[in-house]
């Protein structure tokens, strides 16, 4: 696939304890991705995406990696574009036995919620 390119990937170990996130290690990771800039989101995605969050900007991933979205009771994994950090939202797969893929909307980020916390 001529048109996917190194992007890289940060996720975050740890887990829940008693309601509580406790934050591990942080893995950073590259995957093959093609990268396009979001003009418009279907209403199924913008129904994904927390209204606060929808005027932030926005791009579309397309990888073969399964990536972590928001949403699970994990921290999402997050992408580093042009040295901003996008927190993965949504998740559709393709298996069509054509061209398998898995397609992602991802939302930059706010700084103070690099590490979960608001």
């Amino acid at each position: 696939m001529g048109f996917r390119k190194p992007l890289v990937i940060k996720r975050v170990a740890g887990a829940y304890d008693h309601g509580k996130w406790v934050e591990g290690s942080e893995i950073t990771f590259e995957i093959q991705a093609s990268v396009q800039p979001i003009k418009g989101l279907s209403d199924n995605e913008m129904q994904s995406i927390p209204e606060a969050r929808r005027q932030s900007g926005m791009y579309r991933i397309y990888t073969n990696t399964e990536l972590l979205p928001s949403g699970l009771n994990e921290q999402p994994d997050r992408a580093v574009i042009f040295s901003e950090e996008y927190e993965v939202y949504v998740i559709n797969k393709w298996d069509n036995n054509v061209i398998n893929h898995n397609k992602y909307v991802l939302v930059k980020m706010e700084k103070q919620n690099w590490t979960g916390q608001l």
